[in-house]
Parts: C-alpha cells; sequence; structure tokens
C-alpha cells in the first residue's frame, strides 16, 4: 500500500517548486495519530502530521529552511556568540541557531509550545540553548496567550486585538518580562543576534 505522507517526504526536494506545498498538504491528511522520528539539515525532530510546524519538518525537510540558511550565512562569524530566538515555539530555529552560535536563548510564553522546544533541545542535545517560558516586551506583565486553534500554536499573541482572518481564544495567562531586565539578571551584556 502507498502511504501518500511517505510519498511527499520521500519528493521533499521539490519544495521550492511552485505549487507543490500546496499540492503536497492536500495529498497527506492532517493526523495527529501519525508521528514521526526523522533527522532533516538541522537536527533531529519528533512530532505528529497533526502540528503546523511539525508537520512541515516532516513533509518538506525543514520548517523556514531557507529563512534559517540565509539568516546564518549573512552573520560574521566573530558575531556567533549570543543568539536570542524570540517567540521560539518548538525550538526549530534554536536547533538550527545552536550548531553555529556559542549561546541560544529562547524565549517562548505557550507552556505548549516550551514543552516541545525543551523536548527538541534534549533530543538534539544542544547544551548551548536555554530556554525560558516567558513572553518579551517592554515591560513586564502577566497577559492573557490568544491562540486561533491548535493546528498551528505558532500563531499565538498577546493582542486582544482581531490580527488573523479566525476568531482567537485565551488559552493561558503568560508572563511578560522587561528584555533588558530579563538579559540583565542572565548576565548578557552583549548580543549578537537576535529572531
Amino acid at each position: 500500500m502507498i502511504r501518500p505522507h511517505r510519498v511527499v517526504r520521500a519528493l521533499r526536494f521539490l519544495r521550492r517548486l511552485r505549487g507543490w506545498q500546496r499540492l503536497a498538504e492536500g495529498i497527506v491528511r492532517r493526523d495527529s495519530e501519525m508521528t514521526f522520528d526523522v533527522a532533516n539539515q538541522h537536527g533531529r525532530h519528533v512530532g505528529t502530521l497533526g502540528d503546523y510546524i511539525e508537520r512541515k519538518l516532516y513533509l518538506f525537510g525543514g520548517y523556514e529552511l531557507d529563512e534559517i540558511n540565509l539568516f546564518l550565512s549573512v552573520i560574521p562569524k566573530e558575531r556567533m556568540g549570543v543568539m536570542l530566538d524570540v517567540g521560539a515555539n518548538i525550538g526549530v530555529h534554536s536547533i538550527a541557531f545552536a550548531q553555529k552560535f556559542e549561546e541560544v536563548i529562547a524565549f517562548e510564553p505557550s507552556s505548549i509550545a516550551i514543552a516541545g522546544l525543551r523536548k527538541m533541545v534534549r533530543l538534539n542535545q544542544c547544551e548551548n540553548v536555554r530556554s525560558f517560558q516567558v513572553a518579551l516586551g517592554a515591560y513586564s506583565a502577566k497577559l492573557p496567550l490568544r491562540l486561533v486553534d491548535n493546528f498551528n500554536i505558532g500563531l499565538g499573541t498577546l493582542v486582544e486585538e482581531q490580527i488573523y482572518d479566525r476568531l482567537t481564544r485565551e488559552t493561558e495567562t503568560v508572563d511578560v518580562r522587561s528584555g533588558d531586565d530579563f538579559l540583565k539578571k542572565l548576565g548578557i551584556s552583549r548580543v549578537d543576534a537576535i529572531k
């Protein structure tokens, strides 16, 4: 029996072909029961085909792969010290950055996403990644995190106004910290790059 998700994964080299990803997304149904464990360019990833980012990691061999590679290619070697991954989600970028930077500090307010990030960091043995379950802002506060749906937890926002084409719902209250104060508390005086 031919399994569509395996066929699409085998053809992941076509990811830049116009329309391919949309076609592939239509072929492979969202399935939160279908789990995977794969090695991609920037590390090992586990997940389900029911999650937006994890699905792309499996089907297309990466999430924002070209953007990550471009970002890493323009950072001079002497500026590969401290990297901030603000809004780290499940850690796809953090894991890629950990291969190049001395230290990656990942900030993610969502309890769901931070659990995925910490799992990915352990899985990839990224000892130079520190993660914090906070949002960064101009001031410290506790605010409701709003999500569009469970399929793409990366669409979380602290903004109450309608910013997506779908309604958001409050999921949890998260800590927001002043970025400058938080970095000072961590003893970070120089930041080389921010995502």
